[in-house]
């Protein structure tokens, strides 16, 4: 009994010598434990994400899907499947892009967006098959030299810390769609426009873009331009009687006073927005714009007493054309003596003139209904379509 009780006492003393020993150790680590448990995190990621290549035995298949995987690194075994034509490694935890990519020769669809990346290798101008490049929502402040990459057709930076655009991006001749919004370029380099004829919709949106180049003239078969809430002055008026296949035109929330005579060149547009603006008057020449289906000059400081006629207005349907109450009425009442000079009749319940924005109740908007004067027996002409004005 005595030999068991000692026995006893020594297997408790052994133990309280450990868990000292322990404790000691973990007061000297406990500085650099973070650190530890960091690297390994990486570590994990980074084995996790080589382990799911497995899933995609060699030429099993050509397109590798890692979206919301939470990796952090790059796989390591990515460059060696030169096979592959579409890469999606978005909505991770990326930091940086190997350049190991470059041997990726059959990559037709890089997608990056939502990640972590603070800048792009240079080798990936070395992609001369990829036609796609997404890399939305991360954090560049510049863009490699991509001269090489001469099948691309789509590129999308939007939302990163972009100041400038490289000059060389201007000598991708095959770029179609180009969006650059939500960043912080102040101005577009001349080259840009070099990409010519094959761009067809490009995009700056909320920038802080005062001028566009005169070289956007170049861009003839242009059919989208966007360049909402910039700090841009003049209407991009040097370059709009070249491009004549515009159909929308953006120029919303900037700090434009004189609309150019030159946008009544632009005859196939169908949306144009001047909304928030400082514009005063309407060039006459808009009476040119047949195609025109919607046009919004809210909250700018345009009268009716600009020069254009009331037939030009028949053929729009601008519901936000009013910047102020007094306007709309205006607008209204000289719409409604237009039909009745032409011998329509009006919507029961309004009458001609100012009378026509008069609401049985406060706060109610009535609605007129307008249709633009034709011959009877004949189509409506292109353009012209049924406009419905509320007060705002």
């Amino acid at each position: 009994m005595e030999a068991a009780e000692r026995e006893r006492q020594r297997l408790a003393e052994r133990v309280q010598v450990q868990l000292k020993t322990r404790e000691a150790m973990r007061e000297r680590s406990r500085s650099g434990e973070a650190e530890g448990v960091a690297s390994a995190a990486i570590k994990a990621a980074s084995l996790r994400s080589d382990q799911l290549l497995l899933r995609f035995p060699k030429e099993a298949c050509d397109r590798i899907e890692m979206k919301d995987e939470h990796i952090s690194k790059m796989p390591k075994r990515l460059d060696k499947l030169d096979y592959v034509v579409r890469l999606d490694l978005s909505n991770n935890s990326l930091t940086q892009l190997s350049e190991t990519v470059m041997h990726m020769t059959s990559l037709k669809e890089l997608l990056l967006n939502r990640n972590m990346l603070t800048v792009l290798p240079p080798t990936l101008s070395h992609l001369t098959q990829l036609q796609l490049l997404e890399v939305q929502g991360n954090r560049l402040a510049s863009l490699p030299d991509m001269e090489g990459m001469i099948s691309l057709t789509h590129l999308n930076v939007s939302e990163n810390l972009l100041v400038t655009v490289p000059d060389t991006l201007g000598y991708i001749r095959s770029l179609q769609f180009v969006d650059l919004r939500y960043n912080q370029l102040r101005a577009l380099p001349y080259q840009i426009a070099f990409i010519g004829e094959s761009l067809l919709r490009f995009s700056a949106d909320f920038n802080f873009i005062y001028e566009i180049p005169a070289t956007f003239k170049k861009f003839y078969n242009l059919t989208d331009l966007q360049l909402s809430h910039n700090r841009m002055k003049e209407f991009p008026g040097n370059c709009l009687e070249f491009l004549t296949s515009l159909k929308t035109i953006d120029v919303s929330h900037n700090f434009i006073q004189i609309i150019p005579s030159a946008v009544g060149l632009c005859k196939n547009v169908e949306n144009l927005y001047m909304n928030n603006n400082r514009v005063k008057k309407l060039p006459r020449s808009m009476q040119g714009m047949i195609r025109l289906v919607t046009l919004q000059v809210s909250n700018n400081e345009v009268s009716l007493h600009a020069p254009i006629s009331s037939s030009q207005l028949a053929h729009w349907s601008p519901d936000h054309l009013a910047s102020s109450l007094h306007f709309a009425n205006e607008l209204k009442g000289t719409l409604c003596k237009q039909q009745q000079a032409a011998g329509r009749d009006l919507p029961s319940g309004t009458s001609a003139g100012s009378e026509a924005c008069t609401g049985s109740r406060p706060g109610v908007s009535p609605h007129v209904a307008l249709v633009h004067p034709r011959p009877e027996g004949k189509s409506r002409p292109q353009g012209c379509i049924r406009s419905h004005f509320s007060c705002p």
